[in-house]
């Protein structure tokens, strides 16, 4: 199972603020995507990346949407933050 988060206009786009993906039967437990991947798995691609500049990290590392996420990972998209 990958663990999957949105905050902030991701939150707002995808409609939720945490959902999962469970790989079936037919895919192996070790199978890799890229986060891109699994946003088309899910069918949330389109909202989300449509958000100019979104952020990903993975595992709470931060990654870029070609990265490879696996079973077992937590992903998360938001847009990009200031701080001051």
């Amino acid at each position: 199972m990958i663990k999957i988060l949105f905050f902030a206009s991701a939150r707002d786009r995808a409609g939720i603020s945490e959902t999962s993906y469970n790989f079936d039967h037919q895919e192996s437990q070790f199978e890799e995507l890229t986060a891109r991947e699994l946003l088309i798995k899910i069918g949330l691609e389109q909202e989300i990346c449509e958000i100019p500049n979104i952020k990903c990290a993975i595992n709470q590392s931060l990654s870029s949407l070609d990265s490879i996420v696996k079973n077992g990972d937590e992903v998360a998209f938001f847009p990009p933050v200031t701080g001051g």
